[in-house]
């Protein structure tokens, strides 16, 4: 299982990064993964005490105070959801992302090749802002829109490329005019 840990999002929670990886765990349902974790970490012992921290900050509920705990019983509550979900500002992006097109070539070409290293870039650029983000996502929408109804999407950069020219930027009097364009079907327009 790989991860990446936001350590601003540690700070804000107030939890360890082994919390914050026990918590994942719960959250996704791994509870095999926990169980190695926990083992090789040797913290299978203070795991009561980690549980009971992640309660008192209303992250965890589970009805039984008596070890050893059934994973399964342990609720992860909306409160750790929330921070969670404010961290997911380029999943967004890359999931509006297309994933291929087919170049004029006739080769597919995927586009979301080195997300784990384009991803620290994003928030670079945005700063972790919604309203940044929010910005970026109205003109990938526009400049979708505008390669489907030209006929350009065949000319669409990669994910990493997009991100490091700052490719949004070119679509910003776009999305200022608002939508200006007929719809039309053009051949090799359909995204996939």
């Amino acid at each position: 299982m790989l991860r990446d840990v936001n350590t601003e999002v540690l700070i804000n929670l107030k939890i360890t990064a082994h919390q914050y990886i026990i918590m994942i765990m719960l959250k996704d349902k791994f509870y095999g993964h926990l169980k190695d974790y926990l083992t090789s970490t040797n913290s299978y012992d203070s795991f009561p005490d980690d549980l009971n921290i992640l309660a008192q900050h209303t992250f965890v509920a589970y009805p039984e105070k008596n070890r050893p705990y059934a994973f399964n019983t342990i609720v992860v509550q909306p409160e750790f959801l929330q921070h969670l979900h404010k961290d997911d500002i380029f999943d967004e992006l890359a999931d509006a992302y297309p994933v291929k097109v087919q170049r004029p070539d006739g080769v597919y070409s995927f586009l979301k090749k080195d997300k784990r290293l384009v991803k620290d870039l994003y928030y670079i650029i945005t700063k972790s802002d919604r309203t940044v983000h929010d910005h970026i996502m109205k003109c990938l929408q526009t400049e979708l829109a505008h390669r489907e109804q030209t006929g350009g999407m065949q000319w669409m950069k990669t994910l990493s490329k997009w991100v490091q020219s700052k490719e949004w930027e070119n679509f910003e009097d776009l999305v200022a005019d608002g939508p200006s364009l007929k719809q039309t079907n053009i051949y090799g327009t359909q995204l996939e």
